[in-house]
């Protein structure tokens, strides 16, 4: 809700979160939570990348594997979700749409969730990062999941 949409990255203002984010968890005992989540929650995707990218040179390993020392379950998640859309946000969208569709059943709910909120949005995009991931076509992959009215809808969501 409160995510900075500027497009442009101020270097030093990125290092800064960056230290901030060291500080509040792997320089000590304990984790301050709050500067994660005011951090991860706020900053615009193009300066989460540059912290993930400076954070990596500094101190030799990535965000992703700070959040993970530091937090667990829910919290842990979220932000690794946070972080996944950050790098790359088709990427984590295709990969949804493959966890939601691949194996025994359907996660209907995520699957029809990912297709109507994505579909005026990036859909087309996340369709060519989903070919890319898993040589196979989204289309195809949702036709043999689906049937009836329900596969034709998927479908047409699709393009």
């Amino acid at each position: 809700g409160q995510r900075d949409e500027n497009q442009t990255v101020d270097v030093y203002e990125a290092r800064a979160d960056t230290h901030l984010l060291f500080q509040a968890g792997t320089a000590k005992v304990g984790t301050n939570e709050s500067v994660f989540h005011s951090i991860l929650a706020s900053r615009s995707w193009p300066h989460l990348r540059m912290v993930m990218y400076e954070y990596q040179e500094m101190h030799g390993h990535t965000l992703e594997h700070a959040v993970m020392s530091e937090f667990s379950f829910n919290a842990e998640r979220g932000l690794l979700t946070i972080l996944q859309c950050a790098k790359n946000r088709h990427e984590y969208f295709a990969h949804r749409l493959h966890h939601a569709i691949s194996g025994l059943g359907t996660n209907d709910r995520n699957l029809i969730r990912i297709m109507v909120s994505r579909c005026d949005v990036d859909l087309n995009n996340i369709k060519q990062e989903y070919e890319r991931k898993f040589s196979r076509s989204l289309q195809a992959d949702v036709s043999g999941d689906s049937s009836g009215d329900y596969q034709r809808a998927l479908l047409a969501l699709l393009g």
